[in-house]
């Protein structure tokens, strides 16, 4: 399937690139300039800050990180309010209006969650995670019952954890995913994305067993094809991986899955010339964001997949 690219921007020295939450849009952190650029989903400007600590935005706000508080600001960079939190080391606004963080109780473990109102700051639940965690990725649940977070144990000898919190009534319950990392949550709902010893699988949001589970070998794309890494929904039917087709590879391939079945239905080809890596998951439906060596680029499912069925044929199998 060759995509259609509807939006392109100079790369600008960009270090990283993710989704901003809510509305769309894409943030990037300068790591060289110290800045962290908002853009919206067709990458035109929307706010510049410094990137101080560890930094998050959604729609209208930010939130970064820094001296043991948090400080939550609008896209203009006016402070909304602050909370100072000892050991603070992450947050994350999410798709409804809560800002989550991390911190450490006292000088040791274990890591605690915490979460807030983001408009006004008022508490609204705090619960210890069980050990002591490092770097984290934070995954939105499409219809907000749940957030999800991938973590890296303080331990280097242990395997990343993945967990999925619900917060109701005050209560943050914390459900573990066992021996995988998450990737994110399915835009359809009910199903988890994961990545278990370098597989993809797909999980039961409610009991968090596993519905179905793939190979990198069978992917269409031979026997040394393994996976780099990236796994997540595209649409309400389609996830995207990241591929090199052996050891020595040095391009990606991006291939989309069916999200029910993992069964792969169409390898993109990119009309633009340059190598694509990435990719990069969107708020938007649909599309998605991958970096050349100049420019970020954000494309669009569009035309028939390798598998579909042409116009007059009929699905068999």
């Amino acid at each position: 399937m060759r995509p259609r690219l509807i939006a392109e921007a100079a790369r600008a020295d960009v270090g990283v690139a993710s989704a901003v939450r809510t509305g769309g849009g894409w943030l990037t952190i300068d790591r060289p300039r110290g800045v962290v650029r908002i853009l919206d989903p067709l990458l035109r400007p929307v706010a510049e800050m410094p990137a101080r600590g560890h930094v998050t935005a959604d729609a209208t706000r930010t939130a970064h990180t820094h001296d043991d508080t948090i400080t939550v600001t609008d896209l203009r960079g006016r402070v909304l309010w602050q909370h100072a939190e000892a050991g603070v080391t992450a947050c994350h606004l999410d798709r409804r209006d809560r800002l989550w963080w991390l911190h450490h109780a006292g000088t040791g473990p274990p890591t605690m969650l915490s979460a807030a109102d983001a408009q006004t700051g008022r508490a609204l639940g705090t619960t210890s995670l069980g050990a002591a965690y490092g770097d984290v990725c934070w995954h939105d649940d499409p219809a907000g019952r749940w957030i999800g977070i991938a973590l890296t144990p303080s331990d280097p000898g242990a395997h990343r954890v993945s967990m999925i919190v619900r917060l109701a009534g005050g209560t943050l319950t914390v459900t573990p995913l066992a021996e995988t990392s998450m990737t994110g949550f399915a835009r359809s709902g009910g199903r988890i994305l994961c990545m278990p010893r370098w597989r993809l699988q797909v999980r039961d949001t409610v009991t968090g067993r596993p519905v179905t589970t793939r190979t990198a070998d069978r992917l269409g794309l031979g026997e040394r094809a393994r996976l780099t890494g990236a796994f997540f929904a595209v649409t309400d039917d389609l996830a995207m991986s990241a591929v090199r087709v052996d050891h020595h590879a040095e391009e990606e391939t991006h291939v989309l899955l069916s999200v029910q079945t993992l069964q792969p239905r169409s390898v993109i080809r990119y009309p633009h010339p340059a190598a694509q890596a990435g990719p990069y998951r969107s708020g938007e439906p649909g599309t998605w964001l991958t970096v050349s060596a100049d420019a970020l680029h954000v494309w669009r499912v569009d035309g028939p997949l390798d598998l579909d069925p042409l116009p007059g044929q009929l699905v068999l199998f």
